[in-house]
């Protein structure tokens, strides 16, 4: 079991902003995750829900197999350090460091005469004690020589230093670290980088650290999850997230020169897969890596191709399988220590970077081997990865039925039974034809609870350092299935493997693509605090737990006429609407609420015009 389990996390505003959106990862009991990505993509949001600083719309977040959505921030035994060190400019070194130990309180038992305990006294921690704990901290960290100075006479490398020591002295379970390193200058960055990883290696507990600086992340990182406008684009090690990008978003975010994108169109050329670009060139896919290819109904179409400077040669390798030959218009050039960065026209608006030894005598034309086993290719539409890890796995036009309480979705061997009570839509056909996806994150080769079985056969396993990408021929579907396993289980190809598929985290869309579930789970039932809210509002009687039925809410126009003794009239906040065919799936809150309801509504709402709404149901 994992030691953080965030599951299904959103976080929607009253302006109308969705700030995370359905992000559901876990994090080892000794690792040190950080979460990346650009300003405003919801990292420190993140960091702040699990800290307690950030109510939870919807999701959970789990702490060793505990629920903590409700647990009060100073009880979660968390650790945070933040981006403007947040000390204390009239204490000392020492008085920050102990400032958190001296308002700690901690049971102490009480002895009868026989040595049994009669019961706890709650106390302070002695100071002697105190003072070993802070000087023990301040050693590692090397700021024994510093402890009587105020905050204003140490640089913003010791100032960091002493928020670190002010965490680490608490011996917390979790530490967070909040963009720790932006106000310092390059040199110190590096320096405290290195403090960091040294400080984790020692104490062995859960790090989550929140960067946009992906040097840091590469640097620093066990695991890397990488955000964009609050949805995870990608989960891995740092080797796997620079060498093997999902999405278009990635792959230029980490690397620097970036990784370099040109257009092409996907073609079988002499029964070979292959890349013809705009100049003619055709880069070819190595033969043993033809079982990555992730979309056949791509071929003859436009696709993206991707190529980091440091995959070419001035000659082809001894696997020469893996090169191809490519060549353009040198256009600019500049030195790099030991290499040489060449930037060359492929056609119009069609650059690539290329590093290449000092010595190699580069004219206006120019002539490299590119090593197409590091090659990637994306569907210019999605911008997902169709050649590599894939985010997603999919299966295409499945057969559904739907009956009582369920879709019954026929695989070629078996059937799904998806429950209609969770996220899936009222208003969908009968029957017909679908399309199923699955975050590759959340296959298992292990059985889980609530999950559906598919077997298939392995036809290729990527070796990813610290673990292994296999991927499964599935009957009936053209392209394969992706499920990561441990690096030490044996897989080979030929393979028969079971692989479990978490019904919570499917998603399922029509034949257009339209979505066939709510983008969230759908909320209507409420107890706690939330419950005292909708009391008052709809000005029920006592009760202990309330649900509002999804088909039963309506949007109330004045024009209508009804009795007022017979309904109640409310106005809440939208938080978000799906429109679909005429209908809208809404996402409210009434004032005051932490969470939201949801409503199947008989009319399009544009939340920008009516950002908030009167509803009515019957009483």
């Amino acid at each position: 079991m994992s030691y953080i389990h965030f599951h299904r996390i959103n976080k929607l505003y009253d302006s109308g902003v969705h700030a995370i959106k359905d992000v559901s990862f876990d994090i080892e009991e000794d690792q040190f995750t950080v979460l990346v990505g650009p300003s405003g993509c919801g990292k420190s949001t993140l960091l702040r829900m699990l800290a307690g600083l950030e109510e939870i719309t919807t999701g959970r977040i789990e702490i060793n197999g505990q629920i903590i959505n409700e647990i009060p921030p100073k009880d979660r035994n968390i650790s945070m350090v933040f981006q403007n060190y947040a000390l204390y400019p009239h204490l000392t070194v020492y008085d920050n460091i102990a400032f958190g130990l001296r308002l700690k309180r901690v049971k102490t038992p009480i002895e009868n005469e026989d040595g049994s305990i009669k019961g706890y006294k709650t106390t302070s921690i002695p100071r002697d004690v105190i003072d070993k704990k802070v000087r023990e901290v301040a050693e590692q960290l090397e700021l024994t020589d510093y402890l009587s100075r105020k905050p204003k006479q140490l640089s913003g490398g010791q100032k960091q230093r002493v928020a670190l020591a002010r965490a680490l002295v608490r011996n917390n379970d979790i530490f967070l670290l909040d963009e720790p390193l932006s106000n310092l200058d390059a040199k110190l960055r590096v320096d405290m980088r290195k403090t960091i990883k040294a400080l984790h290696n020692s104490v062995k507990k859960p790090f989550i650290y929140v960067t946009h600086d992906q040097v840091e992340a590469m640097t620093l990182a066990d695991r890397i999850v990488v955000l964009k406008k609050g949805v995870v684009q990608q989960i891995g090690s740092p080797k796997e997230i620079f060498d093997e990008p999902n999405n278009l978003f990635v792959a230029t975010f980490f690397g620097s020169p970036a990784m370099s994108i040109i257009e092409g169109t996907l073609i079988m050329d002499n029964n070979r897969l292959a890349v013809k670009l705009l100049n003619d060139d055709i880069l070819y896919v190595p033969q043993d890596l033809i079982g990555q290819f992730l979309d056949y109904s791509l071929l003859n179409k436009k696709v993206l191709v991707g190529l980091r400077p440091s995959s070419f040669r001035v000659t082809p390798g001894d696997k020469k399988d893996h090169y191809s030959k490519i060549h353009g218009d040198v256009i600019h050039k500049e030195l790099f220590g030991n290499e040489t960065l060449i930037k060359f026209k492929v056609a119009d608006n069609n650059d690539l970077l290329a590093f290449v030894p000092n010595n190699f005598k580069s004219e206006d034309k120019i002539e490299l081997y590119a090593h197409t086993s590091s090659m990637k290719i994306f569907s210019p539409e999605t911008e997902e990865s169709i050649f590599g890890l894939a985010k997603e796995s999919n299966f295409k036009q499945l057969d559904y039925e739907r009956k009582e309480d369920s879709l019954v979705i026929s695989f070629k061997d078996n059937e799904l039974v998806y429950p209609l009570e969770s996220r899936l839509l009222k208003f969908i056909p009968n029957e017909g034809k679908l399309n199923l996806s699955i975050i590759n994150e959340f296959i298992s080769t292990e059985e889980v609870a609530n999950s559906f079985m598919v077997e298939g056969e392995v036809i290729l396993v990527k070796n990813l350092f610290q673990r292994k990408a296999v991927y499964l021929k599935i009957k009936g579907q053209d392209s394969p299935l992706m499920v990561f396993v441990n690096k030490d289980k044996e897989v080979k190809v030929k393979d028969k493997l079971k692989v479990y598929l978490p019904l919570d985290y499917i998603t399922l869309t029509d034949e257009n693509n339209e979505p066939l579930l709510a983008k969230y789970e759908i909320h209507n039932y409420v107890t706690g605090d939330d419950l005292q809210i909708v009391k008052k509002t709809l000005k029920l009687d006592d009760i202990t737990a309330f649900e509002m039925q999804i088909n039963n809410v309506k949007i109330y126009h004045r024009k209508e006429k009804i009795d007022k003794k017979d309904y109640h009239i409310f106005k809440v906040v939208v938080l978000d609407v799906e429109n679909n065919q005429g209908k809208s799936i809404l996402y409210y809150r009434i004032k005051g609420m932490k969470g939201y309801f949801t409503a199947l509504i008989d009319e399009e709402i544009d939340m920008v015009k009516t950002p908030t709404l009167k509803l009515v149901i019957k009483k």
